[in-house]
C-alpha cells in the first residue's frame, strides 16, 4: 500500500549549498527518487511574505499586491491551498 501523501518543506533565507551540506537526510531522500528538490530564485521585494504569496499562486508580485511582510490579508488570486481543498484534500 502506499500512501499519497506530500509534505512541502519550505527553507526560507537558507542558501542551496547549506542546505545540501546540512540536510543529509533529504539528500538522501532525493538520491533514491523519494524525494524531490527545487531551487526557488526569488524575485523583488525578497521577503518572505511576498515570496510565499508568489509561490503558492504562481504569479508575480506585481499581479498579487502583497508587496512586503506586513501585508496580513489573503491575495486576490487563486492559492494552492484554495485548490486543494475544492478538490477535497486535507492540507
Amino acid at each position: 500500500m502506499h500512501n499519497k501523501k506530500v509534505i512541502f518543506v519550505l527553507l526560507d533565507g537558507l542558501q542551496s549549498h547549506y542546505a545540501k551540506e546540512h540536510l543529509g537526510y533529504l539528500e538522501h531522500l532525493c538520491e533514491y527518487k523519494k524525494a524531490a528538490k527545487y531551487e526557488v530564485l526569488g524575485e523583488l521585494p525578497s521577503a518572505s511574505r511576498p515570496m510565499y504569496e508568489t509561490i503558492f499562486t504562481g504569479v508575480p508580485v506585481y499581479e498579487h499586491g502583497i508587496s512586503n511582510n506586513g501585508v496580513c490579508r489573503l491575495s486576490n488570486q487563486e492559492h494552492l491551498f484554495h485548490l486543494l481543498k475544492q478538490n477535497n484534500k486535507k492540507v
